[in-house]
């Protein structure tokens, strides 16, 4: 029965990060392992629009609990870490890889008043933090040519907001340089069973071969939820895991403008707002929806793909039905029962978790490595996970029940918009709005709620999805 030093179960960008840094931080005698199909099906990293973006996601209360600033601040520490991590695989290998900058966020009139919130909160945060930003003529922004009704009324560029030239390239970049390592084994298999006995840890690969390892690290998205509730040392003491299934669209322009930077609204809807990515000269990153779901969709949806098209043309440019579309991408974000990460070594010593991340985990892949290793390797430098996000918790709670109430209406009503809403002339917003907030109080009341939760996570309660509270 093979052994290694460390088993990593994932190949995503976080399980690859870990890989790249341990095998980086070791000697040539530490071996490790890394499982997972080439194919990535499912993979929100592959599925990704590489945004290394932080203060672009900021929502009106992400800086009000203390959980969701510790998270930020890990996503400004990994913000730093690209470039020269970028410029070390470059020097590995000959890749197309490259790390771009700027962000332009754009605060238009397509749906409500939740886009001025948290664009507020986006200004506000960029003053608070000293992070360089510039307002901009709208009309000034290469390929932006919205509909009248839906352009930007106020709009800012942040320069140091990156982005990577595609999640492929990233990922295809960490395959070469780990392949060509002697001291890893990268395996084309999933693993299927994970037994714990004492200090004895084991994995199954599909096909029924075996492995152990001192040190096992669970990285493989939202598809980690199986593995976990297979250890019952620690299944019921982890947050429940969902597949936050999101749909995006690659698309290519023969003579038609297109962005230089990242174009994108604010968060909006449960979802990270309209976003377009530059890949080359030639194609374009859409995207993206969101949807929480207990078991994963690997098709694209008519629904959210019309709706991210409509969008599209809205609010960027009025002319890109002419795109042509060559890829529908789908990825499972993971995320978990309170949108927080699982991340650092268990009640089992050698046995970490490395997911639930939500859309920012190939943002927080690097901050993550550089964690394992210091613990794996017992490297006692300055990166340690966040007490806060321990795999073994109870649910974490920012919001009061009518908080968590009213941001589900802002919500929702954001999504409806997004959706082509159109309020009869015999009603009002108002009273669409008090419909949802009927429906929500019920829900909370039937749940039985006592705290608020998100808003993407209560339709889980609903349908009776989450067991570990």
């Amino acid at each position: 029965m093979p052994n290694y030093d460390c088993i990593i179960i994932g190949n995503g960008s976080i399980g690859l990060s870990c890989a790249y840094e341990l095998v980086n931080s070791s000697d040539k005698n530490f071996k490790i392992a890394i499982f997972g199909k080439k194919t990535r099906e499912g993979s929100a990293s592959l599925a990704a629009g590489a945004m290394i973006n932080v203060f672009g996601e900021i929502e009106y209360d992400t800086l009000k609990s203390k959980e969701g600033l510790i998270k930020f601040q890990m996503l400004l520490k990994a913000k730093d870490l690209w470039l020269k991590q970028i410029g070390k695989i470059k020097n590995e290998i000959s890749t197309k890889l490259k790390l771009n900058k700027g962000t332009y966020i754009l605060n238009n009139s397509s749906a409500d008043e939740l886009d001025d919130e948290n664009f507020n909160s986006i200004e506000k945060s960029l003053k608070q933090f000293n992070e360089p930003y510039s307002y901009v003529q709208a009309k000034d922004i290469k390929g932006y040519n919205p509909q009248p009704k839906s352009r930007s009324l106020k709009s800012l560029y942040i320069p140091n907001e990156n982005f990577i030239s595609s999640a492929k390239d990233l990922l295809d970049s960490y395959d070469k340089i780990l392949n060509s390592k002697k001291n890893i084994s990268v395996k084309n298999y999933l693993i299927k069973k994970i037994i714990v006995k004492k200090n004895f840890k084991e994995v199954v690969d599909e096909n029924g071969n075996k492995y152990t390892s001192k040190n096992i690290v669970i990285a493989s998205g939202a598809y980690s939820n199986a593995l976990i509730k297979q250890i019952k040392q620690i299944k019921n003491r982890i947050p429940d895991l969902f597949f936050g299934v999101g749909n995006a669209i690659i698309a290519e322009a023969e003579k038609l403008d297109l962005p230089k930077c990242v174009v994108r609204t604010p968060n909006r809807g449960m979802a990270c707002g309209l976003h377009v990515v530059p890949l080359d000269k030639k194609n374009i990153y859409i995207g993206a929806s969101n949807r929480i779901s207990d078991v994963p969709n690997n098709n694209a949806l008519i629904s959210t793909s019309t709706a991210i098209m409509d969008s599209l043309l809205r609010e960027i440019n009025q002319n890109y039905g002419n795109l042509k579309i060559k890829k529908m991408c789908v990825g499972h974000r993971p995320t978990t029962s309170d949108t927080f990460p699982l991340l650092g070594e268990t009640s089992i010593k050698g046995l970490y978790i490395a997911t639930g991340t939500k859309r920012d985990g190939l943002s927080l892949s690097i901050y993550i490595a550089k964690c394992i290793a210091n613990s794996i390797l017992n490297l006692k430098n300055k990166y340690n996970f966040p007490k806060v996000f321990r795999p073994e918790r109870k649910i974490i709670s920012t919001l009061t029940v009518k908080e968590g109430i009213e941001k589900t209406v802002k919500h929702r009503v954001s999504a409806a918009y997004q959706h082509s809403l159109e309020i009869p002339k015999t009603e009002s917003v108002e009273s669409y709005k008090e419909s949802i907030r009927t429906e929500v109080k019920g829900l909370y009341k039937t749940a039985n709620l006592k705290k608020g939760v998100p808003p993407e996570i209560l339709n889980l309660y609903k349908y009776k999805k989450i067991f570990n509270k």
